[in-house]
């Protein structure tokens, strides 16, 4: 009987839990709709927002309580910040109270399907209790992975399609065309073949910044400024490449050669990469073989062996 009384705490806060997020959505389905407070990028920041990680049907309901939750219970973090973040994985989450409430909707998700898991197997209630603990802090963390992930993916395909796309802006200028008619034949639709397609992170960019041009805009530093915050962190060449723009377009200064050199350091840089990576699967190949696969082989043949040489004695 004493074991059942974490089993019973558990459901306790589980109806506790869902009781509240029931009252909050009935008193906010009764109050009059409010404007959402816009910030950068078109993104709201009030828990109007829906949150992805609930199903569809129950956005309309639940994203209101749950974002609310999620912000009163973990709205720590500085919020401009964190929607830098946000607008920086190219708005994995929709919003800052997109992103909390995901966190709640996660943890209650996988807290739930433990102890399920935990009931179906039989289980203990203080087993029970330890393991929808422990995968309910999972889905807690569970955002914060895959926004991680998200920039780091976003880093790695820029940095991958500036190696072999700065080359193609550089001998585009070298034929005499200024930088923004360059940047328009790259990015353009219809001089696709350039950029070997529609293109990816730096096609857009070198788009974004043609249409800034275009548009008479004098101020080049605010404008590379503003495109550099839509664009992971931690990348010293895209900000060269920045700098080089800039520098081109406020004193005109040439730029060919600067950027033919960084497209080949990077290119260089990804070849030492897939060498690594290589070298490493070699590695694995040699020692599951050497660790494995022969030791496995000797005990077959040397077995075989003994055991013949057993059966004539």
């Amino acid at each position: 009987m004493p074991d059942l009384l974490p089993f019973h705490v558990f459901f306790g806060l589980l109806a506790a839990l869902g009781i509240w997020l029931l009252l909050h959505g009935i008193r906010r389905a009764f109050q009059p709709p409010t404007s959402p407070l816009v910030t950068g990028g078109g993104h709201s920041n009030e828990p109007s927002d829906p949150v992805s990680a609930l199903p569809r049907f129950a956005q309309r309901r639940w994203s209101q309580p749950v974002s609310a939750l999620g912000q009163r219970l973990l709205g720590q973090r500085d919020a401009a910040q964190l929607e830098d973040r946000l607008r920086r994985s190219g708005w994995r989450y929709g919003s800052v109270g997109d992103y909390y409430g995901s966190k709640i909707a996660t943890a209650v998700t996988f807290f739930v399907a433990g102890a399920m898991c935990g009931l179906l197997l039989g289980l203990s209630a203080s087993v029970i209790t330890v393991i929808a603990g422990a995968v309910g802090l999972w889905g807690l963390f569970l955002p914060d992975l895959e926004l991680r992930a998200t920039v780091r993916e976003r880093r790695e395909a820029l940095y991958r399609e500036m190696a072999w796309t700065l080359d193609r802006v550089a001998l585009v200028m070298r034929t005499g065309e200024a930088l923004e008619p360059a940047l328009q034949r790259v990015a353009g639709e219809s001089f696709a073949w350039l950029s070997g397609g529609s293109g990816g992170l730096f096609t857009a960019l070198l788009r974004d910044i043609a249409a800034g041009l275009a548009t008479q805009r004098h101020d080049v530093a605010e404008l590379l400024s503003e495109l550099r915050r839509t664009l992971p962190e931690d990348m010293p060449e895209l900000d060269e490449f920045l700098q080089a723009v800039q520098i081109n377009l406020e004193k005109r200064q040439p730029i060919v050669d600067q950027l033919r050199a960084l497209a080949r350091t990077m290119r260089d840089r990804l070849n030492n990469r897939i060498e690594e990576t290589t070298q490493k699967a070699e590695l694995k190949v040699v020692a599951l073989t050497s660790g494995v696969i022969v030791p496995a082989l000797l005990v077959v043949v040397l077995g075989a062996a003994i055991l013949g040489f057993v059966a004539n004695f």
